[in-house]
């Protein structure tokens, strides 16, 4: 879930700056990938130091290491740095001006040369056997004021900051793509104030945004809030059959939308997945990701299967999944 992305690790943070800029930028992609192959080298080179030339072989790795994971941090922080404003207004809107949030990105090469960062942890990394710094360490702060929204901010904050950094996102987007993207707020009421809802459709419902989806579990209490700004969108209750033919009037999450679409006409998508995807995979993931590609195949609920030749690249694959839809 998005909460993650505040309440769990560095981890989730760095896939998420990967899978934006990766959205932004195909070439950073490729980058990514092979820091991360040589990250792997590194790390099964430090388990087996008694490798003959091991002090040369580490060399030529860092040197190659610190210059992809040089341009790995200048693209991060150049993200954080147009990212982080936009954040901050949007939550101020929401907030009433009540509550400031920073976003700032952290990492080591920020103070010091990749190089010399590799070179100091050496000592370190052969006694742990394992590559303790890099930007693969690095990771987001997020503040609500001066303390940490991860450990003293309520639920509806901390929603309220994905919600502002989602619009931010969209605004990112927008400025480098010729087509406006199109907003889905999935569940978005939950955990907040109706002040903070209001506010929401305010921002929303401005000429910057195009085509919006929103969805809610409370259908009288979205038609009140659409209606009371102004907004005459009709809103439609989901309706979908059970396996025994009996009518649900649950709501219906987007992705289970979509995924219905797929799985109730899978010829039809499969078909115009496989004569597409051929074409378009390299210029989605870059020649140097395309080129360890062995084969793609379109399987049962319009799941796309890709063999590859190379693991490192498979699991950075996975990783960014989301940036290649």
């Amino acid at each position: 879930s998005d909460t993650a992305l505040i309440n769990e690790s560095g981890e989730e943070r760095r896939r998420y700056m990967n899978s934006l800029i990766s959205q932004l930028d195909r070439k950073y992609l490729a980058t990514l990938v092979r820091y991360n192959h040589l990250l792997a080298e590194r790390n099964k080179l430090l388990k087996a130091q008694q490798t003959p030339n091991f002090s040369e072989i580490m060399e030529v790795i860092d040197l190659q290491m610190a210059a992809l994971g040089t341009d790995i941090n200048a693209r991060r922080k150049q993200l954080i740095d147009e990212l982080a404003p936009h954040v901050a207004r949007y939550y101020a809107a929401l907030s009433g001006d009540r509550e400031q949030i920073k976003l700032k990105y952290r990492s080591e090469l920020n103070q010091l040369p990749f190089d010399e960062i590799l070179r100091d942890a050496q000592p370190q990394d052969r006694a742990n056997q394992y590559t303790t710094r890099g930007v693969h360490r690095d990771d987001l702060r997020m503040t609500l004021g001066d303390y940490t929204l991860r450990k003293y901010g309520s639920q509806g904050q901390q929603k309220s900051f994905l919600i502002a950094l989602k619009l931010a996102q969209f605004d990112l987007i927008a400025g480098h793509s010729p087509v406006r993207p199109i907003l889905l707020l999935d569940d978005i009421f939950d955990k907040l104030d109706m002040q903070r809802v209001e506010q929401l459709i305010r921002i929303v419902t401005s000429e910057r945004f195009g085509q919006i989806f929103i969805t809610d579990c409370n259908k009288v209490r979205l038609e009140n809030v659409l209606h009371s700004n102004g907004c005459r969108y009709p809103v439609q209750r989901n309706r979908r059959r059970n396996p025994n033919g009996m009518r649900r009037r649950d709501p219906i999450r987007i992705g289970d939308a979509l995924n219905d679409f797929f799985t109730s006409t899978p010829t039809i998508a499969r078909k115009i997945a496989e004569a597409r995807i051929p074409d378009v995979w390299p210029r989605v993931v870059g020649d140097i990701v395309a080129s360890y590609t062995v084969r793609l195949e379109i399987k049962t609920g319009g799941r796309l299967f890709v063999y590859l030749s190379s693991s490192v690249v498979r699991n950075e694959i996975f990783m960014q999944r989301a940036a290649l839809k």
